[in-house]
């Protein structure tokens, strides 16, 4: 079985959405594992972050982040475990890692993405490496299948891998461009967008402000054609701003075909 929920979290969702697994876990379940980023004196910021996942209100998955930000270079890690009555028939478990080079501007050039997912019947891994803002090689075991829409991973030039993404999503920013962001990604065989396009508003609550935003996971290539004819999948997601003007993302959500898919930080 595979669901196809959509994107939580930008580029969080880009990540979950590109492995083909539904992000599912119970907040009281413990939290796959995540080996500890490397840090040093002069990273400029160190995230930490912990999501739980609901699909229709029912706890269904547990989602882990951990990322460094240095002066010249970033690496991140992230795990995703199905628990719970899901996680007994549909038990998954996901674990990627990244790192590269933080360009001029901000800008994210990857250096080497790798993945391990495992389901009850499959196992896949996948690596990348890239040079010059393009994978130069792509390894899975087991291979992938050859697909008759299936892209050219050399011709991927400026588009991220998924923890790239999430990375670029998350990255500290001006509270005031938080909702006007392109986060380009290529998984390995998919190309696709993660785009933060409307601010829908802005508020305080219980003293803290507040920013909510439109965005939308956009197909471009490599995807089954009858998909590329679906609509793209929506999502809301909503900031918390820190005294600092830092935006952080504590809830993300939309719809799907099995009812309202929910992200919310763990605070």
């Amino acid at each position: 079985m595979r669901l196809h929920l959509a994107p939580l979290a930008a580029a969080a969702i880009s990540a979950l959405v590109s492995t083909g697994v539904a992000p599912w876990a119970s907040a009281n379940e413990t939290a796959p594992k995540v080996t500890p980023v490397a840090t040093t004196a002069d990273m400029t910021a160190d995230l930490h972050y912990t999501y739980d996942f609901y699909l229709s209100g029912v706890p269904v998955a547990v989602g882990k982040f951990q990322a460094s930000i240095e002066d010249t270079r970033y690496n991140a890690v992230s795990a995703l475990k199905t628990v719970g009555i899901v996680g007994l028939f549909f038990d998954t478990e996901v674990v990627s890692s990244a790192d590269g080079q933080l360009m001029e501007g901000e800008a994210l050039s990857p250096a080497l993405f790798e993945m391990r997912s495992r389901t009850k019947d499959k196992r896949q891994d996948v690596k990348m490496v890239f040079a010059d803002d393009a994978p130069e090689t792509v390894e899975a075991s087991p291979p992938f299948r050859k697909k008759r829409y299936e892209i050219d991973p050399a011709k991927q030039n400026g588009a991220l891998d998924p923890m790239s993404a999430i990375v670029a999503a998350f990255m500290p920013r001006d509270a005031e461009t938080v909702c006007s962001q392109v986060i380009p990604v290529f998984d390995a065989r998919k190309r696709y967008d993660v785009k933060f396009h409307t601010k829908i508003r802005e508020y305080e609550e219980d003293g803290r402000r507040f920013i909510e935003c439109k965005g939308v996971y956009e197909r471009l290539a490599g995807f089954k054609p009858k998909m590329m004819k679906k609509p793209n999948y929506p999502f809301k997601i909503r900031f918390a701003v820190n005294d600092t003007g830092a935006p952080r993302a504590v809830r993300i959500w939309g719809d799907t075909y099995f009812g309202v898919a929910v992200a919310l930080l763990r605070e």
